[in-house]
């Protein structure tokens, strides 16, 4: 059997310089990931802004439109509703004016083409 030489207790190994981890380069990672995910969430946010902005352009077309269309509704009420369509209207129709029109008194003898008091009590549709 072979020996070791023993080595003396107060005798130490030789020392030697191990090379380290960088902790700049482990500094760097949640950097980059940070970096990464403001990139990704700046394309989401304009990507958001642009479908956003399509629809704004979508709802004021819509709004134009029906502003048009009620012009074109209010012209027609117009239309219909002039005195001189009405009579033209009625004279097709067979009816003549009245030669001495007639007002009659109200059931309750309220003068005539007054409401009254009674403007409250009114009901559309007799209920």
């Amino acid at each position: 059997m072979s020996t070791r030489p023993r080595r003396r207790a107060d005798a130490r190994p030789p020392l030697r310089v191990v090379a380290g981890r960088d902790r700049r380069r482990l500094a760097f990672v949640p950097l980059a990931v940070v970096v990464v995910l403001a990139v990704f969430a700046v394309a989401g946010l304009q990507a958001y802004l642009g479908q956003e902005g399509f629809r704004a352009d979508r709802l004021e077309r819509r709004l134009a439109e029906a502003e048009e269309h009620q012009d074109l509704l209010r012209a027609r009420l117009a239309e219909l509703s002039s005195p001189a369509r009405i009579e033209s209207a009625a004279a097709a129709l067979g009816m003549v004016p009245a030669p001495q029109p007639v007002f009659l008194p109200a059931p309750d003898g309220m003068p005539e083409g007054s409401l009254g008091s009674r403007t409250s009590e009114f009901r559309p549709g007799g209920r």
